[in-house]
């Protein structure tokens, strides 16, 4: 399916502040992060619903995961699109109902995008119903093209430059951007925005 991906290996010492530092997902109420700092040395990089992103040594991150709060590294993750109606199986429920889609557009259902960022082009422009970024950037448009792709396999109506509809045109979009300009985000954006 359309979503970001995890990183290869050779990304693991992923911007994290100097040599040998590790950038890690902790998670737990804010008091434990807060105490995971103190305790261990680890800096706190930045907050997340769920807890936060902390940079720090193997053995300070060693140290907080024994101790069952570190969720696994912040690696970073790009886009990846292999998706089409009948991987999805969406062909198939379309046919046999004597109308266009079999009657089944979506019309009622939301689907979160979480991408790129979702701009409002002509063809999904209507079908945004609520806009996201989490990458600390404040742009909600899409400066990279990924997610605008994947909305309109989703929810595009076939309108405006479009000459395509998606599999669900009634099908409403959360743009939830988790990815930058280049494609690349981090695990900690995605978990937050789930």
């Amino acid at each position: 399916g359309a979503m970001a991906l995890p990183a290869m290996a050779a990304a693991q010492q992923n911007s994290a502040s100097g040599p040998g530092q590790i950038r890690f997902i902790v998670i737990g109420p804010q008091s434990a992060v807060d105490v995971a700092a103190a305790s261990t040395g680890a800096t706190i990089h930045h907050r997340i619903r769920s807890g936060a992103v902390m940079t720090g040594s193997q053995a300070q991150m060693n140290t907080l995961a024994a101790q069952g709060l570190v969720a696994g590294t912040d690696d970073p993750v790009f886009s990846s699109m292999d998706i089409t109606t009948q991987s999805t199986g969406a062909r198939q429920l379309w046919p046999g109902r004597g109308t266009a889609f079999g009657g089944l557009t979506g019309l009622g259902i939301t689907v979160a995008v979480i991408d790129s960022g979702v701009a409002p082009v002509d063809d999904l422009k209507s079908r945004i119903l609520a806009n996201v970024d989490f990458t600390g950037n404040a742009v909600l448009a899409d400066d990279y093209g990924h997610g605008t792709h994947v909305a309109g396999s989703i929810a595009g109506m076939g309108t405006g430059d479009s000459r395509y509809t998606g599999m669900a045109p009634g099908a409403g979009i959360l743009n939830l951007r988790v990815l930058g300009a280049d494609g690349s985000g981090y695990t900690s954006d995605v978990v937050d925005a789930i």
